[in-house]
């Protein structure tokens, strides 16, 4: 067996896990503090709380930037975060192997080794959660760019950058402006049930992916695009106004085949 501890920390949640391989044998689930001190805590007590003596090593993956040598730079969802360096924090506390990365980079690199995207070459992963995210892996390897900041489209302006309407914060600020209560579980919850607003607000969001996901596709032409983050699982909701959208702003016909998927390798939250 080969156990590992898998973290990751976003916006919204941090979730920690001993891993083998695409199995997840024990968790915790956390709400992301908004201090500094309270974050770091609630980081290694989650990893404290699945860690195994087995495990080879900890990899964590970041909402935000962060440099080679493991150091978190900064996050836009969580304004805490400023210069931490989290690896030599983890290494030092639990005397394992560390690897720290931002979460999109992590989660791409996941599903083009194990999940959707092992048998293509060029694979595109797009985080849809509390913020817009991405991660390039080519010949199974990540392309982490010059400054460890490739894949970052959520920071292309649109006018504002697109993450604003790309993300879990799209559906809360249009919820509040259809007078409905900014709750993103709620919000598709009345849409399974077929409520009119909320399946409109799944169509705006829908529209604004087509359009990232045309970007991508103009820009790198990937064999696929992989979509994750908690909004990806409202797929059904808007994945037909995303494709009509998308194939609008492609102007070549073959890329309109390029190929989407949803994550499959294991998911810790």
């Amino acid at each position: 067996m080969s156990y590992a501890v898998g973290v990751d920390i976003g916006g919204s949640k941090i979730a920690a896990g001993l891993v083998d391989g695409r199995r997840v044998l024990k968790k915790k689930v956390v709400k992301t503090p908004k201090t500094r001190k309270a974050l770091l805590k609630a980081i290694l007590d989650s990893i404290d709380y699945v860690n195994s003596s087995k495990s080879r090593g900890i990899g964590i993956g970041v909402a935000g930037s962060v440099d080679k040598d493991g150091n978190w730079l900064r996050s836009h969802n969580i304004p805490c975060v400023k210069n931490i360096p989290l690896k030599r924090i983890v290494q030092r506390r639990f005397r394992k192997k560390v690897e720290v990365n931002n979460d999109a980079n992590c989660f791409a690199l996941e599903e083009a080794v194990m999940g959707a995207g092992k048998n293509k070459r060029c694979v595109f992963g797009l985080i849809l959660g509390t913020g817009t995210g991405g991660g390039i892996v080519i010949d199974r390897k990540l392309h982490n760019g010059a400054n460890f900041l490739a894949g970052e489209v959520g920071m292309i302006g649109y006018p504002d950058n697109i993450e604003k309407y790309c993300s879990g914060r799209f559906i809360k600020n249009l919820a509040r402006k259809y007078r409905m209560k900014p709750d993103p579980y709620l919000i598709s919850e009345m849409a399974g049930k077929g409520h009119k607003k909320a399946r409109k607000i799944y169509m705006e969001f829908g529209r604004n992916v087509g359009y990232l996901l045309s970007i991508i596709i103009n820009v790198m032409n990937p064999d696929m695009i992989i979509l994750g983050g908690g909004v990806s699982n409202n797929f059904v909701f808007f994945s037909s106004a995303m494709m009509k959208s998308m194939k609008k702003h492609l102007f070549y016909k073959e890329t309109h085949k390029t190929a989407l998927a949803q994550e499959q390798a294991a998911e810790l939250s």
